[in-house]
């Protein structure tokens, strides 16, 4: 190879590496700047001619624009240019396609079909991999309740408020009329998306889920808010906190509860002795939440509770107005 033609091929491979998927975009001038900063001494009409040369080859689309035409890889391109994946990132990326579609902005998601594409190349070509996505399955720990879809619309709406600390005015529920939040992250419980948020004009942390917004509009207004996601997880606070502090929960398990708590932990402090060959006594501290009273309520009949007895008397109050309403409809 000359070495005239060795120099266009690193110029074109280096010019590729600084071309984003669409509907991320170039210019001709932006990359000639970025040529000559990498010390390639080259003429804007040379990247012109450049990308004229190559795009069908490596499926490059264009579309004129007042700052010149606009360059990127199309977003179904099969040929884009990618370093090589081994079999582990491949495999990783279909995970991510499969599994975490709801932790990602849904412009950020479309962006990686070019490769999620590569990835579904690499495994096909290896035979004892390609079936393992049919292998691997994610099933939720309680009733599969799959909501309503929420529109591309709103969806992208909400992620670029949170991304950009803006306000959103939604219409939500049974509200008549649009309310301004600000959007303070994302959480998914339940394959729910959960947003805490504050209404404008108040200033405590409440939350709503997406599903149920049935308009919503980005704002111009920024807001600043000191706000920790990951402590406000860890506070429980998203948990339909019925008190407070941490509560001493102390029962008698069996079966499958006991069998449970053997194999997992529910709270801090977590003890479980055997009572008989029968019964275990458990102990841990916890917050006092609608989860744990539901958790109780699906094995009450593996499980006494013997403290606190606030707890006892809410869950015997339940339970014996669920049964006072099934021997009505009898």
């Amino acid at each position: 190879m000359s070495a005239k033609a060795k120099d266009t091929l690193i110029r074109i491979v280096s010019m590729l590496g600084l071309i984003p998927i669409y509907p991320r975009w170039t210019t001709a001038r932006q990359l000639h700047e970025s040529l000559q900063a990498k010390g390639f001494n080259v003429s804007k009409r040379t990247v012109e001619r450049d990308l004229n040369n190559i795009s069908v080859l490596f499926e490059l689309v264009d579309f004129d624009s007042p700052e010149g035409k606009k360059w990127s890889f199309s977003r179904e391109a099969t040929q884009t240019f990618l370093p090589s994946l081994s079999i582990e990132e491949a495999l990783s990326l279909k995970m991510t396609q499969q599994h975490l579609r709801l932790f990602l902005p849904a412009n950020v998601f479309t962006t990686l079909n070019t490769l999620f594409k590569k990835a579904d190349d690499v495994i096909s070509q290896q035979p004892v991999y390609h079936q393992w996505s049919k292998k691997v399955a994610v099933i939720p720990p309680g009733l599969d309740i799959k909501t309503h879809d929420i529109t591309p619309e709103i969806n992208q709406v909400i992620y670029s408020g949170i991304l950009n600390n803006k306000m959103i005015e939604v219409t939500y529920g049974k509200l008549r009329s649009p309310r301004k939040i600000k959007p303070l992250g994302l959480i998914i419980r339940n394959n729910k998306l959960v947003i805490p948020c504050i209404f404008d004009g108040y200033d405590d942390i409440r939350m709503i889920v997406a599903h149920r917004i049935k308009h919503a509009q980005l704002t111009n207004y920024s807001f600043s808010e000191d706000f920790d996601l990951a402590a406000y997880v860890a506070s429980e606070a998203p948990r339909n906190l019925i008190e407070g502090e941490d509560i001493l929960l102390e029962l008698k398990v069996t079966g499958v509860a006991a069998t449970m708590l053997k194999e997992s932990s529910i709270g801090k402090k977590q003890k479980l002795q055997p009572l008989d060959d029968k019964w275990w006594i458990f102990s841990a501290q916890l917050k006092h939440t609608f989860e744990l009273e539901h958790w109780i309520k699906g094995h009450i009949d593996c499980i006494q509770i013997m403290q606190p007895d606030s707890l006892k008397k809410r869950i015997l109050a339940q339970l014996q107005a669920g049964l006072a309403l099934q021997i009505k409809s009898d």
